[in-house]
């Protein structure tokens, strides 16, 4: 009789040394849980502020791309303007 209650005394430290266990388990596993959700909500903004670069870098290259179009214009009117200077200069040197 005293060989079973000692076993069952046994079994009952046991149990709650196991349910212990199981409380600090538990408190690590809620903040390893509140680690994730911060982590995910970190990847959620790192997503966005993505997303705004890449708006913001197409909108760049749209506008470099015009500002190239209008420089490459701006060369052929100089050249043009210089051509026109040469015959203007031709002509005053014949003149004068």
């Amino acid at each position: 009789m005293k060989a079973k209650r000692k076993k069952v005394e046994v079994v009952k430290i046991d149990l709650v040394t196991k349910k212990n266990e199981i409380k600090v388990l538990r408190v690590k596993l809620d903040k390893e849980q509140e680690k994730i959700k911060h982590l995910n909500e970190k990847l959620i903004a790192l997503e966005k502020h993505k997303d705004q670069i890449s708006t913001i870098n197409n909108a760049l290259n749209r506008s470099n791309t015009l500002l190239i179009k209008k420089m490459t214009k701006m060369e052929v009117q100089m050249d043009e303007a210089v051509g026109h200077a040469q015959i203007v200069r031709a002509n005053a040197q014949k003149v004068g």
